[in-house]
């Protein structure tokens, strides 16, 4: 009975070694590492609107030389969207907050001190406010949306936001935004746009640029003057649309179907829709 062969230890020693020639070495199963997920428990959307949004843009906000400039606005593109559309983007979405700002706002000079040209006083302060927001609820999906100048300081406070390791933006859109030449031109510090083209961090980015079938002068004209901020968005974005909508279609770019069938207004729904 000694020299009894143990068939089932013979078959599995065959296979290893056919194993080992077919795959290399064979090595134990790795250890499952467990994956951590990020579970919100708020999101806080905040709304930059453009110049003329929130405030009226004034002759002090230009260089002297452009010419019989008369104040504009305020338009309030942005904030009549925000009024009449954030309860639907919300939906059943818990804990959604939001706030809008006009650009002025959403800009941090390097001392981190909001710099604005008139009214300072009242106006408010998006990095502090997402930091102060953040410290009661450190679960925050922060989301930022931006449109023309707007749009510009949106991405800048993103990567200022990231940087000062306050957070980083889960949704960032930029809707046509403005301040390539604005930004050059010795007007950063008089408009309260950030100098340096931003490099937003974000898990998701999308961003419009217009190229309108029909050109509004009163509205494509100013935007072209500020200098559209289209190559560094159109390369590094999760993904870039043209439209041919005009400058000032801030709801229409919100609400066109640009991806799946799915618009930048329905995107945000369905990120502000993981928040039971």
């Amino acid at each position: 009975m000694g020299n009894v062969i143990d068939a089932n230890k013979d078959i599995k020693k065959q296979a290893t070694e056919l194993l080992k020639k077919a795959h290399g070495k064979v090595s134990n199963v790795p250890p499952v590492i467990p994956v951590k997920l990020t579970t919100y428990t708020h999101s806080l959307t905040i709304f930059i609107g453009g110049a003329a949004d929130k405030y009226v843009f004034t002759p002090g906000d230009v260089p002297v030389g452009w010419g019989d400039f008369r104040p504009i606005g305020p338009t309030y593109f942005v904030g009549n969207y925000v009024n009449n559309y954030f309860a639907i983007i919300k939906g059943n979405s818990k804990n959604a907050f939001v706030k809008y700002y006009g650009y002025e706002e959403a800009y941090v000079s390097d001392t981190r001190e909001l710099t604005v040209n008139t009214n300072k006083d009242k106006k408010l302060n998006a990095f502090n406010d997402i930091k102060t927001f953040l410290k009661t609820y450190p679960q925050t999906q922060v989301n930022i949306v931006g449109h023309s100048l707007g749009g510009w300081n949106a991405a800048g406070l993103a990567e200022i936001l990231h940087k000062n390791n306050i957070c980083k933006v889960n949704v960032l859109i930029t809707i046509d935004p403005v301040g390539e030449i604005l930004s050059k031109i010795g007007l950063g510090s008089r408009t309260s746009i950030y100098y340096s083209r931003p490099k937003p961090v974000f898990n998701l980015w999308i961003s419009i640029s217009c190229d309108p079938k029909s050109y509004e002068w009163n509205n494509d004209l100013i935007a072209d003057l500020g200098g559209q901020w289209s190559s560094y968005p159109s390369s590094n974005s999760s993904y870039y649309y043209v439209t041919r909508y005009s400058h000032a279609d801030f709801r229409l770019m919100m609400q066109e179907k640009i991806v799946n069938n799915l618009s930048v207004q329905d995107i945000l729904s369905k990120e502000l829709s993981r928040i039971k």
